[in-house]
């Protein structure tokens, strides 16, 4: 082997040993800088197309959940950047019809918005989305059995009245279409003894699931004294001339009447 190739041969030895030297000091020097954070509660923000609902949001076991628990794997610098972490998923797809539309999830860097030098545990490590259609159901509001309570005593409540009468109620088509009265809130009337009003919301659920409506409900209510019936006991009096003679005597001479009033 000439002097020449020798020369190249240990060259090139040299560099690929300081090849992997310099290698074995980034990995040390990454590992020294690395650290692990964890978020306890990182809010789901799903976002679907106009006119479809989010049914529900569930995990393992079918429990439904708001949020996921995050462990994040990064340099120690980006860890302490990291502000807002949110998990965000967009769906595309639609229900077809009435019939629900089972989504799963799973969570990746993409849904948390980080990137490939972020390392990403959720816990769940999946979401199960259901979709519905939506649609709009113009229901009565239903004024019976809209109180708890009860009013002071010696008043009734004899008129409760809402308004609107009607609203427009949003939720699932397959839910909402079913129905064409709607319940509000109880109102509670307690040592109440006249008549009011109270601003109160419809029942945001129906079947399980989840509407709302376009506006709040005014209810009115109107209250009465409560009628009773008294009995008295009253002599019975007999008007005669002073000079008929003969005092009169009735026959019964008391008479028992009943009034009924406040």
């Amino acid at each position: 082997m000439s002097q020449l190739s020798r020369s190249v041969l240990i060259n090139l030895q040299t560099m690929a040993m300081a090849v992997l030297l310099a290698i074995l000091v980034w990995f040390y020097a990454y590992a020294q800088d690395t650290g692990d954070r964890e978020v306890p509660q990182v809010p789901i923000d799903v976002r679907v197309p106009p006119g479809v609902l989010i049914d529900k949001i569930t995990g393992p076991g079918g429990i439904e959940v708001s949020s996921v628990r995050l462990r994040i794997t990064a340099s120690k610098n980006a860890l302490r950047d990291l502000r807002n972490i949110a998990c965000r998923v967009t769906l595309a797809q639609r229900p077809d019809g009435d019939v629900p539309l089972v989504l799963d999830v799973p969570l990746t860097n993409a849904e948390f918005e980080l990137g490939p030098s972020f390392q990403v545990r959720p816990t769940p490590t999946s979401l199960r989305v259901t979709l519905v259609n939506e649609a709009v159901q113009r229901m009565r509001v239903r004024t019976s059995d809209c109180n708890t309570g009860t009013v002071r005593a010696g008043f009734r409540v004899v008129e409760v009245s809402a308004t609107p009468t009607f609203v427009s109620v949003r939720g699932p088509a397959a839910v909402v279409k079913r129905y064409r009265e709607i319940s509000v809130a109880k109102v509670d009337v307690s040592d109440q003894a006249e008549d009011f009003s109270q601003v109160t919301d419809i029942v945001g659920v129906l079947d399980g699931s989840k509407v709302r409506a376009d506006s709040r409900v005014t209810l009115r209510f109107t209250l009465t004294e409560e009628e009773i019936d008294q009995d008295f006991k009253l002599p019975v009096r007999v008007l005669q001339p002073i000079a008929f003679g003969k005092v009169l005597t009735p026959s019964p001479e008391t008479v028992t009447i009943t009034v009924t009033g406040p």
